[in-house]
């Protein structure tokens, strides 16, 4: 099978509710419409798509509903944020005096 007889084989899919189509070959689960809308968003999230990203293509009116609706689906990032904060406050504190580099009669 080439592009062109996907391409056809999956809008007769759509056409006719996600039934099989005689003749194809092909032995499929009933799709609906719906579920190829969450099958795009799942890819659209997988190929590193940020959330307004998501939003606008799939016209929710916030950002907030994709959320609800797809969150779990986000990576988790908690470690690479936690990371990022450390080197910016490790890079601060190296300009915080210390006792020992206090010059005499000099306080904080």
């Amino acid at each position: 099978m080439d592009a062109d007889d996907l391409v056809a084989l999956a809008i007769a899919l759509v056409r006719r509710g996600g039934q099989a189509v005689p003749g194809s070959g092909c032995e499929v689960p009933s799709v609906t419409v719906h579920d190829l809308r969450h099958t795009a968003a799942s890819l659209m999230i997988a190929s590193g798509a940020n959330v307004k990203t998501v939003q606008s293509q799939l016209w929710h009116k916030t950002a907030t509903m994709t959320l609800d609706q797809y969150g779990h689906l986000f990576p988790d990032d908690l470690d690479d944020v936690a990371d990022k904060m450390d080197d910016l406050v490790a890079g601060c504190a190296q300009n915080v005096p210390t006792k020992n580099t206090r010059q005499s009669g000099n306080t904080l």
